[in-house]
């Protein structure tokens, strides 16, 4: 034993001191020398498996080749069980893209067409006019040439209402928009129901009592002569007018101012029939109604009957047969009223006794 650790001293004496290049060098020799191990031993391993592979698809394909059902009824399997299907993951953010990107392209394009003459460019046409015309309804809406497209759009319900307003002969207007620039006005106007008189001229008035300040060129062979003083009694007149029976309005031929002490709105009211009423304007709904009931009993000669009061019959006398004719002649739109009966209700005298005289009745309760 001391012989063996004397050696060993000896054998430690003997070797070499290394510098440290040296032991650094022996380091990497030996690392050098595992590494080639290692990447032997790993081709080893690859050849092995690639044998290994190489000798189970042989067996596989001689599987095949013997059991070809087998083999048909794995690919069924296969083909039957179902993919799976692949979930795409949405993008919280393309969605606000998107909706951002469009705004700002809608709200660039209606910029662009505010800016451009295009916004400005309308076309107007008028439909249902007869009396009026087309630029007088086109200056009553009160559409300028420089008014954007958006601007007339919104604002259709006020320019009709103007139209209405500043026109006389328009009743109601009603305005429709087309693509791309289209604005469609169409009216319906009043009615001429009358005329006034005013020397030798004759104003139109409308079915509303408004009376036109237009001189009429053409009048018809049959109308109504309105001449009273005001336009507030043409309209009252017009209005009261309009609550009467068909065969009575049709059959009233003018319409004068009468003067008279007691009543300040006593009107004459001449009739096709040739008979004359006498009544005031603010009792016309309510007496004009017995007309019929008092003028059937005066077919023979045409006379006044005065209802400022109660009911008073005046019959005239005919000197002769051809102005008895002529009185009894009524309008041709006139249709026979003899039939009607007096309105429910009022307290006007049911009879009426005619006389060469003038035949004096009770006056209404």
């Amino acid at each position: 034993m001391v012989k063996d650790k004397e050696t060993t001293k000896d054998s430690e004496k003997d070797k070499p001191v290394l510098t440290e290049w040296q032991k650094r060098n022996q380091e990497f020799l030996k690392k050098k020398k595992q590494d080639k191990a290692e990447q032997e031993e790993a081709e080893k391993r690859l050849q092995e498996l690639r044998r290994s592979q190489f000798l189970g698809d042989k067996s596989e394909d001689d599987e095949k080749a013997s059991n070809p059902k087998k083999v048909k009824k794995s690919k069924e399997k296969i083909k039957k069980e179902p993919k799976p299907k692949k979930v795409k993951k949405k993008n919280p953010h393309r969605n606000r893209f998107v909706v951002v990107m469009s705004l700002s392209v809608v709200i660039l394009l209606f910029s662009a067409f505010m800016i451009s003459p295009l916004s400005t460019s309308k076309k107007i046409t008028v439909s249902g006019q007869h009396f009026t015309d087309e630029a007088t309804i086109q200056q009553a809406s009160g559409i300028k040439v420089d008014d954007y497209l958006f601007s007339v759009f919104i604002n259709r319900d006020q320019i009709e209402k103007s139209i209405v307003k500043n026109d006389p002969w328009v009743k109601s207007a009603k305005l429709d928009f087309e693509l791309p620039n289209h604005f469609k006005i169409k009216v319906k106007e009043d009615r001429i129901i009358a005329y006034r008189q005013q020397e030798e001229s004759y104003f139109p008035i409308l079915s509303n009592g408004l009376v036109v300040d237009e001189v009429a060129q053409d009048l018809p062979n049959h109308f109504l002569s309105v001449n009273l003083d005001t336009e507030k009694d043409v309209k009252e007149f017009i209005k009261a007018r309009q609550s009467l029976k068909k065969t009575i309005r049709r059959n009233i031929k003018s319409v004068s101012k009468e003067s008279s002490k007691s009543t300040k709105d006593l009107i004459r009211i001449s009739m096709y029939d040739g008979n004359t009423v006498l009544i005031p304007l603010s009792k016309l709904k309510e007496r004009l109604p017995y007309y019929n009931q008092v003028a059937s009993k005066m077919v023979a000669t045409p006379g006044t009957i005065d209802m400022e009061v109660g009911i008073y019959v005046a019959v005239e006398d005919v000197s002769s047969p051809e102005v008895a004719e002529e009185n009894s002649t009524p309008s041709p739109e006139l249709n026979d009223g003899s039939s009607e009966e007096a309105p429910q209700g009022e307290d006007f005298p049911q009879e009426v006794t005619n006389s060469q005289d003038t035949v004096t009745e009770s006056p209404a309760q």
